[in-house]
């Protein structure tokens, strides 16, 4: 008799009692917030400042998007648990991701709304508080997307772990390797790019950029 149907449906309906479809939801929305989305905020801030129009509003409505994601995520998941506070350390790095994202949301707001003013004057470009307000957005923005992907890296493989998937572990390094892979790539082929074309070179200012551009 062959036993191997019976024991396959065994260890499925053990995978679906040991499966938790809230932490898998709260797993995929960060990973899109992250990953792609996250990666997508990095490209549309530093390597498209020649075309100024369509950086700067896909990049305000992308980090709307993914700073009320990583807020509602974590906020549900705290609902799940019957907001009874968790000292796992995934929760506790998920807290400081959610402050850092509130961070880098709010320092993006702030900029997004002093650049209304910018008409392409130099002398408004290089005011000190445009310029202090801007960098402390961009490099919150740069820890809080290493931080992101770390903690989502660790937290879906910890599940996959749990759940008994240990070969796919790995998958979530090969993610987040991919991520820096990309990000490189992305990195040297348009600094090239911009270099050639436009003379960007490290230190230009967003009006020398333009003026460059539109010569």
């Amino acid at each position: 008799m062959n036993t191997a149907p019976v024991a396959l449906a065994e260890d499925v309906l053990t995978l679906d009692k040991i499966r938790v479809k809230e932490y898998e939801a709260h797993g995929w929305w960060c990973l899109i917030a992250w990953f792609p989305l996250g990666f997508a905020l990095l490209a549309t801030q530093r390597y498209y400042k020649t075309h100024w129009y369509w950086m700067f509003h896909s990049h305000n409505i992308l980090g709307l998007f993914v700073t009320l994601v990583t807020v509602w995520s974590c906020f549900d998941m705290h609902a799940f648990h019957n907001w009874k506070p968790t000292m796992s350390v995934h929760s506790v790095l998920g807290m400081i991701a959610l402050a850092l994202v509130l961070l880098a949301g709010g320092s993006g707001i702030v900029t997004a709304f002093m650049m209304q003013f910018y008409k392409g004057d130099p002398e408004w470009a290089e005011r000190d508080k445009v310029y202090n307000v801007a960098k402390a957005h961009r490099y919150i923005s740069y820890i809080m997307l290493l931080w992101g992907n770390s903690v989502v890296t660790g937290g879906c493989w910890t599940y996959l772990k749990k759940i008994g998937f240990d070969p796919w572990g790995p998958i979530c390094l090969i993610e987040i390797t991919f991520f820096g892979l990309l990000w490189t790539i992305h990195e040297c082929c348009l600094r090239r790019y911009n270099r050639h074309n436009f003379k960007i070179i490290e230190g230009d200012d967003l009006f020398t950029i333009q003026q460059r551009a539109n010569q």
